[in-house]
């Protein structure tokens, strides 16, 4: 495999699966820069305790989309999700390992753009995930929408990711050292804080 960049890891997974903790502790405990995604979505209120994001109104958001500046884009639960390529080559350019949450469709995108990319598919059991889900705030039918959604995505990931990873109810540390340990068997160059 070509490795023309710096390491790309892309992290997805269903609404409620923990992504945000783990990219967390991720971008905290070793040497990545976290790529901002764009949404047109509300911020929630964990937001900026569990997401890296930028809020753009639809028309902003509709505008880099005709510009063709996303290197994936796509609506769920009735708003708009996209990775601006600037955001990451930006990171890229300056020599930094790179992390990003993204939807499935959109890691896959990366990964045929940016070949030292490696894909990471976050799960945990659907019981877990509807409480974290109820606990957002959302209504029966967003509820009953995302879960089918994260049904999907996570039988795309199990064929074409290169990485699941479960994260046990109450246990986040052990989903965490698990993927710390996949990125340095994967990158032996990289070097932790």
């Amino acid at each position: 495999m070509e490795r023309d960049h710096p390491p790309i890891i892309v992290i997805s997974g269903a609404i409620g699966s923990g992504k945000g903790t783990l990219l967390h502790a991720l971008v905290h405990e070793m040497n990545l820069s976290w790529v901002p995604t764009h949404t047109t979505r509300v911020m929630r209120r964990d937001d900026p305790a569990l997401s890296r994001r930028i809020f753009d109104t639809e028309a902003t958001f509709l505008r880099h989309e005709a510009r063709g500046e996303f290197i994936e884009s796509v609506e769920k639960g009735g708003n708009r999700y996209g990775l601006l390529r600037a955001d990451l080559d930006h990171e890229l350019k300056a020599n930094h390992p790179s992390i990003i949450e993204l939807t499935v469709e959109g890691g896959k995108a990366v990964a045929r753009e940016y070949p030292n990319t490696m894909l990471i598919f976050l799960f945990t059991n659907e019981k877990l995930r509807y409480e974290r889900i109820r606990h957002r705030e959302q209504n029966k039918n967003e509820v009953d929408l995302r879960m089918k959604e994260a049904y999907e995505e996570e039988k795309i990931a199990r064929k074409e990711y290169d990485y699941l990873v479960e994260n046990i109810e109450h246990h986040p540390e052990q989903a965490i050292e698990i993927v710390k340990r996949i990125i340095l068997e994967r990158f032996p160059e990289f070097q932790p804080k």
